[in-house]
C-alpha cells in the first residue's frame, strides 16, 4: 500500500513538473511569435520607407550605386544627443546607437548606401533595427549614422551595425559588432 501511495505521488510530480514545462514552453513560443511578428512589422515599415523615399527623391543612379568600394564598420553607444561614445548605459535613458562607416578608398564618385542597425538582448530576442540611408562624396572617407534607442530592461545586449547597398540587397562589409552592459 505504502509503495502504491509513493508511485501515485511520483506519477503525480512528473505530471505536474511536465505540465509547468509545456507552459513556460507556451509562453516562450507566445513570445517569440510576437517577436516575429514586430519583426515582419519592422521590415514592411523599412521597405515603405524606401518605396516612400524613393517616391520623393527618385531613384538613386545605379551606375553610382554599384560601383565597387571597400568600406569598414563600427558601432557604439552615444549619448541622445551627440555621438561621443558613452562608457555606463542605464535602463529607460535614451541613447543613440551610432555607426561609422568608412570608406578605404577616395577614388569613387558620389556612393550610395544604406546604414542598418540591430539591437537584441543576450537571448536574441527583443531587437530593435532602425536604418538610416548616407552618401559618400568622392573625398569623403568617413560618414555616421545613428539611431535612437532605449532599454527598457537591464542585462546584455549585441549591437550590430551593417553597411548595405539596398536594403534588402547585398553588404558592402563585414558586419560590426559590440557587446554593451546595461545597467539599472
Amino acid at each position: 500500500m505504502k509503495t502504491l501511495s509513493l508511485s501515485i505521488i511520483t506519477i503525480v510530480g512528473i505530471v505536474a513538473v511536465s505540465i509547468v514545462i509545456i507552459f513556460v514552453l507556451s509562453v516562450q513560443i507566445l513570445t517569440m511569435q510576437e517577436q516575429k511578428k514586430i519583426l515582419n512589422e519592422t521590415n514592411q515599415k523599412l521597405a515603405e520607407n524606401l518605396t516612400n523615399y524613393q517616391d520623393l527623391f527618385g531613384e538613386i543612379q545605379k551606375n553610382y550605386t554599384y560601383l565597387p568600394f571597400a568600406v569598414q564598420t563600427n558601432v557604439y553607444v552615444a549619448g541622445p544627443l551627440e555621438t561621443v561614445p558613452v562608457t555606463t548605459v542605464r535602463a529607460n535613458q535614451p541613447y543613440q546607437v551610432v555607426a561609422n562607416i568608412t570608406k578605404m578608398e577616395n577614388t569613387q564618385p558620389l556612393i550610395y548606401y544604406y546604414c542598418i542597425v540591430q539591437v537584441s538582448n543576450s537571448t536574441g530576442l527583443g531587437p530593435h533595427i532602425g536604418w538610416g540611408q548616407g552618401m559618400f562624396t568622392p573625398k569623403q572617407s568617413f560618414s555616421q549614422c545613428a539611431v535612437s534607442w532605449t532599454p527598457t530592461v537591464p542585462g546584455n545586449y549585441t549591437l550590430t551595425a551593417f553597411a548595405w547597398r539596398t536594403l534588402f540587397g547585398s553588404p558592402l562589409a563585414n558586419a560590426s559588432t559590440k557587446y554593451v552592459q546595461v545597467v539599472p
